[in-house]
C-alpha cells in the first residue's frame, strides 16, 4: 500500500506468520489470521511514523516487534467481537467464530493481547501505550452495548464508541511510531497521536458509510451487514436527527427490534430511502473529510525530511480517494 515502508511490511508479515507459539492450536490460528493479505494499516502507521526525521532508516528490531504488537491487539479485539456481535461472516467470509467456535476465539484473542505486550517487555513506553488502549477499546465495547440497550441515538456518544474502539489504535500506532523517531518529543509523540486519532476516526466513518452501498466486492462486506445487526452509525444518526415524526419512529423501532436479534433485511431497503432522502451519506463524507483536514493540518506541526513527509502525506490522500 505504501512503497517507502514496502519491505518493512514484508518483514512484518514474517513476523507475524512465523512467530512460534509452541501449540499447534495457536500456531494454526496465528498463520490463518496473518496470512489472509489484510492491509495491516495500524502496523504500517508504526513504520510509518518511526522514520520522523531519519535520513538514513534502518528497521530495528524493536521497531517490528512495535508494529507486531498493534496488529496482534487489533485481531484480538476482531476474534473477540466476532463472539460478542454474534454474527457468522467478517468481510463477507466465515469469521473465527463460525471456523473455531467461541471458546477458542476469545482464548485466542488472549494469546494475541499476552503476544503484544511479551514482544515489548523491554520497552516500558509501548507497554503503558499498549495497556492504556487496551483499556480505552474494552470501556468503547461496553459503553456501545450499554447505548444498543438504552436506545440511545446520539452523535456524541458516537463519537465517543468509535473513538474508543477504532481511532484510540490509530492514535496509538502512530504515537508509538513516534518514540523512535530521530529527534522524538512529548510534543511530536501528541501531535503523532492525533493524526492516527483523526485517521481512525474517518477510517470509521466511511467503514459506516459504505455498509449500505450495494457494490462491496472491493471491501468484501455484505451490503447492510452493521445495520442489521442493529448498530447505530452516523449515517443513521443524521437520517434520525434531520428525519420527520414518523422516520424517527421507524430508526427507534428498528433499533428496538436489534436488541432481540438480528433485523429482518426487508428493512435495510426503507432505511436507505430516509438516508437518501436526509442526505445522510453526504454529510457523513463531509465529516470524515474534515477528520482528513485536522491530520494534514498536524502533519505540518511535525519536522520531517521531504521523502517521509510526502509519503505519509500520500497515505492521508489514498484515503481520500476512498471518500469520494
Amino acid at each position: 500500500m505504501i512503497e517507502i515502508i514496502e519491505q518493512d511490511l514484508i518483514l512484518l508479515n514474517k513476523f507475524l506468520i512465523e512467530n512460534d507459539n509452541n501449540n499447534e492450536v495457536l500456531n494454526a490460528i496465528n498463520k490463518t489470521l496473518f496470512s489472509s493479505g489484510g492491509k495491516k494499516l495500524r502496523g504500517s502507521l508504526v513504520l510509518l511514523f518511526s522514520r520522523i526525521g531519519h535520513d538514513d532508516y534502518h528497521i530495528s528490531d524493536k521497531i517490528l516487534k512495535a508494529a507486531a504488537a498493534v496488529e496482534y491487539i487489533h485481531h484480538a479485539t476482531l476474534l473477540h467481537d466476532d463472539v460478542i456481535d454474534d454474527s457468522l461472516i467478517r468481510r463477507g467470509k466465515k469469521n473465527s467464530k463460525m471456523i473455531w467456535g467461541n471458546r477458542l476465539s476469545i482464548l485466542a484473542g488472549d494469546w494475541l493481547l499476552s503476544q503484544a505486550l511479551k514482544c515489548n517487555t523491554n520497552q516500558p513506553m509501548i507497554i503503558k501505550e499498549i495497556t492504556d488502549v487496551i483499556q480505552i477499546m474494552i470501556k468503547g465495547e461496553i459503553a456501545q452495548l450499554k447505548k444498543c440497550f438504552l436506545n440511545i441515538i446520539s452523535s456524541d456518544n458516537y463519537f465517543d464508541i468509535i473513538y474508543a474502539k477504532t481511532a484510540s489504535l490509530f492514535g496509538a500506532s502512530c504515537k508509538i511510531g513516534s518514540f523512535f523517531a530521530k529527534n522524538t518529543s512529548e510534543e511530536v509523540q501528541n501531535i503523532s497521536f492525533d493524526i492516527g486519532k483523526n485517521i481512525g476516526i474517518n477510517f470509521q466513518i466511511m467503514d459506516d458509510i459504505l455498509d449500505y452501498q450495494e457494490d462491496q466486492s472491493d471491501f468484501g462486506k455484505i451490503q447492510g451487514h452493521d445495520f442489521i445487526n442493529g448498530k447505530v452509525t452516523l449515517p443513521l444518526i443524521i437520517a434520525y436527527e434531520k428525519g420527520t415524526e414518523n422516520e424517527r419512529e421507524f430508526w427507534l423501532k428498528i433499533i428496538n427490534e436489534s436488541i432481540h436479534g438480528v433485523l429482518s433485511k426487508e428493512y435495510l431497503s426503507q432505511a436507505i430511502v430516509y438516508l437518501n432522502k436526509n442526505f445522510a451519506f453526504e454529510e457523513a463524507k463531509k465529516i470524515a473529510n474534515n477528520y482528513l483536514k485536522k491530520t494534514e493540518d498536524s502533519l505540518r506541526k511535525i519536522s520531517f525530511d521531504g521523502i517521509n513527509y510526502n509519503k505519509i502525506n500520500n497515505f492521508i490522500n489514498k484515503l481520500k480517494n476512498r471518500n469520494q
